[in-house]
């Protein structure tokens, strides 16, 4: 089974102080920083990728200037663990996916959104050969393996029904949080398919016979990588939150110029070289998106769909729950 490499799910809500609409800015507290400590998942993004860069990648020149360095903390087995470590005060910034961040809304959040990492996060639905899955109609009345409840595996399974117009109906979901154990049920055959993503999904098209059903593209996901700080590191060090920012950016153009970096982070990682030949197929180019107006409209998009999927209970106001770089001064 694949050790530290990728991994994912996301959430927010209600009051945040630092949030200016309209025009308003983030001012840092007097008090220096010279630390960010990152929660680092299983993962390949155009944050953790940085962890494997011997000269600090990326975030080392936009945090050096405001005198500050990466300290590495995980990696962590999921989101659900690195999100219990920012809120204990023990990491300032970690990554999930949007299931994630919507979650984070059914009680008042103290981890705040700050960057989309679109078009980075390959995705899908895998089905055993022997399971007589040849279409998504066929999915009914089969165990199809997903992570915790609203979760981006029942996201990408309720995307899939819907973008082919079929209920949920008869649709039977095998809640499995951790990922990994996700896939080793799907080999062994104790589920009949899998929905996951990223090097999950890579594991699971590698299962002898596996075959892959749907994928993010063909269903329309507006499921991403997204970044995360706590409230009261952005509250005290928003010159910060915007130096991290800056170094995505950066090595996400890295990463579009030279498609190999990923490759090399896997393989530093010690993934197989079979995985690693199925994540580069899928030819993924990441963008960095600011919480800004545009970036905040996607937000609200991800959370309406949840909430007609039934992942919460009532619409979730995620305006007060995200970080703009862009108004730092």
């Amino acid at each position: 089974m694949l050790k530290n490499l990728r991994g994912l799910a996301a959430g927010l809500v209600l009051t945040c102080p630092i949030f200016m609409a309209s025009g308003g800015s983030f001012a840092a507290d007097e008090r220096p920083i010279t630390e960010v400590r990152i929660g680092q998942l299983p993962a390949a993004n155009s944050l953790t990728i940085q962890s494997l860069d011997d000269d600090g990648g990326t975030l080392r020149e936009p945090l050096a200037k405001i005198g500050a360095k990466v300290v590495w903390a995980g990696p962590f087995a999921s989101y659900p663990a690195a999100s219990e470590a920012a809120k204990s005060g023990k990491i300032d910034i970690t990554s999930s996916g949007f299931a994630s961040l919507v979650n984070e809304a059914k009680v008042k959040s103290d981890i705040l959104l700050f960057a989309i990492e679109s078009n980075h996060l390959g995705e899908g639905i895998v089905v055993r050969g022997d399971s007589g899955i040849k279409t998504i109609e066929d999915l009914k009345g089969k165990k199809i393996a997903v992570n915790f409840p609203g979760g981006t595996g029942e996201y990408i399974l309720f995307r899939t029904l819907e973008e082919n117009g079929i209920s949920r109906e008869g649709i039977n979901r095998i809640n499995i949080n951790n990922p990994e154990d996700g896939v080793a049920a799907f080999a062994s055959g104790d589920v009949d398919a899998i929905a996951t993503w990223d090097q999950y999904l890579a594991s699971a098209i590698n299962v002898p016979g596996a075959l892959l059903l749907v994928d993010g593209k063909q269903i329309k996901s507006l499921n991403s990588w997204v970044h995360f700080v706590t409230r009261d590191f952005a509250t005290k060090h928003p010159e910060a939150v915007k130096a991290v920012f800056d170094g995505l950016v950066a090595a996400a153009a890295k990463i579009n110029a030279d498609p190999s970096i990923d490759s090399a982070a896997y393989k530093r990682q010690g993934a197989p070289t079979k995985i690693i030949q199925t994540i580069s197929s899928w030819n993924l180019k990441p963008r960095i998106i600011p919480i800004d107006a545009e970036g905040l409209k996607l937000v609200q998009q991800i959370a309406r769909q949840t909430y007609a999927y039934g992942f919460q209970p009532q619409l979730i106001d995620v305006t007060n729950n995200v970080f703009d770089v862009t108004k730092v001064k």
